[in-house]
C-alpha cells in the first residue's frame, strides 16, 4: 500500500525543495493579501466613520430646527391661546431644548435669539414662548452658561447671517458644533446651536470582531490547505480566488452604497438653497397678508393658498419628509372643513365648473378631528378629484364627495365618486401588491403627452405616509369611486 502511494506521488516529481519553495511563495502572498485586506478594511472603517458622524450630526440638527420652527409657526396660527395650551406649548419647547437628556449623543443645545444686531442665549421654553409667540423684547439670562458656544458663534455668525445656511465646526474632542439658522415664517430670528458627539464605537467593534473571526478562520484554512497543497493545489487556488472575489465584491457593494449616499448629499445641497429662499419668500407673503386689513374671509383663503404652496415647496426639498410634519398631535384638522374649502375655493372657482361638472358634498357631522396636516390632505384629495375632471370631458360630470365615521370600528371613510366613464379595467389589476393605477407614470393618456400618471401615485403615497388605506373601483351604473380609509386612534 505504501509502495503504491509513493509510486503515485513520484509521478508528480515533487522534491522537498520544491514543496518548501511553493510553501514560501504561498505564505509570502498570503501575508500580502492579509496586509492589503487589513489596510482596505481600516480605510473603509475610517471613511464610514467620518461619513456617519457628519450625517448623524447634520440630520439631528436639521430635525431639531425644523421641529422648533414648525412648532412656533403652528402656535402663532392660534390667536387665542388658553393657559393650558400655553403650558403645553412651553413644555414642548423645553423638550426640544433638553435633547441631551433624551438623545445621549447631544451634549448641549440652546437658541441664540436675535434682538437688533445682538444675539442672546435662550435655553428655557418659557423665554422662547414669550419672545416668539407673545413678541416680548425682554430676554432674561440663561439658566446655565454657554460660554463655549458664544465664543464659537462670534467666529462664524457673519457667515451664518449672510448665507443663512448651516455651519458645523469640529473641535479637538471630535464633537460637532452645529449652528443652524432659525427662520420661523421665513424670517431670520436667531441661530440654534447643537453640540453633539455621535457614538461609533459599537459599529467599529463589530467590524473588528468580524475581522478577527475572518482572519482566524482564513489562517486556519490556509494552514490546512498548505499541508495538503501537493495533493489539492488546484482546489486551493480555486478556493483562494473565490474568497478574494467575494471580498472584492463586498467592498464594491460598500463603495456603491457610499457613492449613492454622496450623490444624495450633493443633490440635497444643490436644491436646499433654492427651496430655502422660496420658503423664506412664502413666509414673507404670509406675514404681509396677516398685516392687511379688510375682508377677513379673502385674507384667510389667501393664507391657506400660501401655506399650501409652502407645503409643496417643503415636499420638494425632502425626498422622505419627516413623519412628524405629516401626522402629529399638534395638528387638529377637520376633514369636512378641508373638503368644503377645496370645493368652494378651488374646484368651483374654475371657469368651466358650471358647464362641465358639478360637485356635491355629503358630510358626516360626527367625523372627529384628526392629527394630520391639512395641506397633506389637500395633496391627497386634489389629484383624485382632478382625475374625474380630466377623464370625463365628454359630458357634464357630477362628482360626489362623502365622509362617514364608524365609531365602533374607530375609522372613517372619504368617498370620491363620479358618474363618468369609469377606469380602464387594466388599471384596476393588482401589480406588486397594489392596483396598477397607483403606480408611477401609469395613465390612459397618450404617450406623447408629458408629465402624466403622477396624480393617483402621489395620492397613494401620501395616504400610506398618513397610515391610511386607499382603494378604487368602478360603479355598476357607470363612473368610479375612490375610497380612503382614515384610521383614527382611540383616545
Amino acid at each position: 500500500m505504501i509502495k503504491k502511494t509513493l509510486k503515485r506521488l513520484n509521478k508528480y516529481n515533487f522534491e522537498v525543495r520544491h514543496i518548501v519553495f511553493l510553501f514560501s511563495i504561498l505564505i509570502f502572498f498570503e501575508i500580502i493579501v492579509f496586509l492589503v485586506f487589513k489596510s482596505s478594511l481600516n480605510e473603509f472603517v475610517q471613511d464610514t466613520r467620518e461619513w456617519y458622524l457628519q450625517y448623524t450630526s447634520n440630520k439631528m440638527a436639521n430635525t431639531s430646527v425644523s421641529s422648533l420652527e414648525m412648532l412656533v409657526e403652528t402656535v402663532r396660527l392660534n390667536k387665542n391661546i388658553s393657559e393650558d395650551e400655553r403650558r403645553k406649548t412651553i413644555q414642548k419647547f423645553d423638550i426640544l431644548l433638553n435633547q441631551q437628556i433624551i438623545e445621549k449623543d447631544v451634549e448641549e443645545i440652546c437658541l441664540f435669539a436675535k434682538k437688533g444686531s445682538r444675539f442672546f442665549v435662550v435655553d428655557d421654553g418659557e423665554v422662547i414662548f414669550n419672545r416668539y409667540i407673545l413678541k416680548k423684547n425682554f430676554i432674561p439670562p440663561p439658566s446655565s452658561e454657554h460660554r463655549y458656544a458664544e465664543e464659537l458663534l462670534d467666529s462664524i455668525k457673519t457667515e451664518v447671517i449672510k448665507l443663512e445656511n448651516q455651519v458645523t465646526l469640529i473641535d479637538e474632542r471630535e464633537a460637532f458644533n452645529s449652528f443652524i439658522p432659525f427662520v420661523p415664517d421665513g424670517v431670520f430670528s436667531g441661530i440654534l446651536y447643537i453640540r453633539s458627539k455621535p457614538n461609533f464605537s459599537s459599529i467599529t467593534n463589530q467590524f473588528i470582531n468580524n475581522y478577527d473571526i475572518i482572519a482566524f478562520t482564513f489562517s486556519l484554512i490556509i494552514l490546512v490547505g498548505l499541508f495538503f497543497m501537493y495533493l489539492i493545489s488546484s482546489y486551493t487556488v480555486r478556493t483562494r480566488d473565490k474568497i478574494r472575489k467575494d471580498l472584492f465584491e463586498e467592498k464594491e457593494i460598500h463603495l456603491q452604497e457610499k457613492i449613492e449616499h454622496e450623490k444624495e448629499s450633493v443633490f440635497t445641497r444643490r436644491i436646499y438653497h433654492a427651496h430655502h429662499k422660496a420658503e423664506k419668500v412664502m413666509g414673507f407673503i404670509t406675514s404681509d397678508i396677516r398685516k392687511i386689513s379688510g375682508n377677513d374671509e379673502i385674507k384667510e383663503r389667501v393664507l391657506k393658498y400660501s401655506n399650501f404652496i409652502s407645503r409643496i415647496i417643503y415636499d420638494m426639498k425632502w425626498y422622505e419628509p419627516q413623519i412628524s410634519t405629516i401626522r402629529n398631535p399638534i395638528f387638529n384638522t377637520d376633514i369636512n372643513k378641508v373638503i368644503l374649502f377645496l370645493v368652494d375655493n378651488l374646484f368651483n372657482r374654475l371657469s368651466i365648473s358650471s358647464t362641465t361638472f358639478s360637485i356635491k358634498t355629503e358630510f358626516d357631522e360626527n367625523f372627529p378631528v384628526i392629527h394630520v396636516n391639512e395641506f397633506v390632505i389637500w395633496e391627497i384629495l386634489e389629484p383624485l378629484v382632478q382625475n374625474s375632471l380630466v377623464h370625463n370631458k365628454e359630458k357634464k360630470t357630477e362628482i360626489t364627495i362623502k365622509t362617514s365615521f364608524d365609531q365602533s370600528a374607530g375609522n372613517g371613510k372619504i368617498y370620491i365618486s363620479d358618474n363618468g366613464r369609469g377606469i380602464a379595467e387594466e388599471l384596476l389589476q393588482e401589480v406588486d401588491g397594489r392596483k396598477k393605477i397607483f403606480h408611477e407614470q401609469t395613465s390612459t393618456k397618450s404617450r406623447m403627452q408629458k408629465n402624466f400618471g403622477y396624480g393617483c401615485f402621489i395620492a397613494y403615497n401620501m395616504t400610506k405616509r398618513c397610515g391610511w388605506g386607499i382603494d378604487v373601483k368602478n360603479l355598476p351604473d357607470g363612473g368610479c369611486e375612490f375610497a380612503i380609509e382614515v384610521l383614527i386612534p382611540k383616545s
